[in-house]
């Protein structure tokens, strides 16, 4: 009994440190459809995760990341899921006050998006991957720039910049009334590198939407 007691902990221990490592990669093998095991491992994550679980959502999703790392052959994970189970990971990290692990969570989706979308430029908005790269780009690129816009406490110019950088990034994929948030971020960090007083109707943008299932196909909605 104490043997197995001590044999968990190990596990568990080992499982800790190699979550942050599983959760940022890049080096995985992605294929057109994912091996039907890691599938039903990211879909009991979604359902979790629009339960508002995160943490039970993210021990799915880093079970599937783990299974697609060590697996070999024609089918491993898609990018559809790779994606829902990194922005997964990442909504683990949204109310810690620290947003370290956020950003760089941040930076690694975006990465990956560019990497595999041409910087955007090559997304097909018509199908479930295309609006969930969209959205995601929408939703991260905005929040980075609010994270930096808040830190830089409207006066260090450097990080006011750089928030301007990931804003302007984001109108890239303004589509309708519904991204009219972007253009609000923009004209906030604007206004406050002109050094002018903050805007009257300014308003604090969430750091991370919610990620929704939709219950009628197969395509997660990130919604304000």
């Amino acid at each position: 009994m104490k043997r197995t007691l001590f044999m968990l902990i190990i596990a568990t221990t080992l499982f800790a440190l190699e979550l942050p490592k599983v959760a940022y990669t890049q080096n995985i093998h992605i294929t057109p459809e994912s091996d039907y095991n890691i599938y039903k491992l990211i879909r009991e994550g979604e359902s979790y995760l629009s339960k508002g679980q995160n943490e039970k959502a993210g021990n799915f999703f880093v079970k599937a990341l783990l299974k697609a790392k060590r697996a070999k052959g024609s089918r491993t994970i898609s990018q559809y899921d790779f994606l829902i189970a990194k922005y997964g990971l990442l909504k683990l990290t949204q109310n810690n006050e620290d947003l370290k692990d956020y950003k760089k969570m941040a930076k690694s989706i975006l990465h990956f998006l560019d990497k595999t979308t041409n910087k955007g430029k090559d997304i097909w908005e018509e199908g479930d991957l295309g609006k969930l790269q969209l959205n995601l780009y929408k939703t991260i690129l905005d929040s980075y720039a609010n994270i930096l816009y808040k830190e830089s406490k409207r006066e260090d110019q450097k990080l006011l910049k750089s928030a301007h950088f990931y804003a302007q990034r984001a109108k890239m994929f303004i589509r309708g009334d519904e991204d009219f948030y972007i253009k609000e971020t923009n004209r906030k960090i604007e206004n406050a590198i002109a050094k002018n007083p903050p805007l009257k109707d300014e308003k604090e943008v969430q750091i991370v939407k919610i990620i929704k299932n939709d219950t009628n196909s197969t395509e997660n909605t990130l919604k304000k």
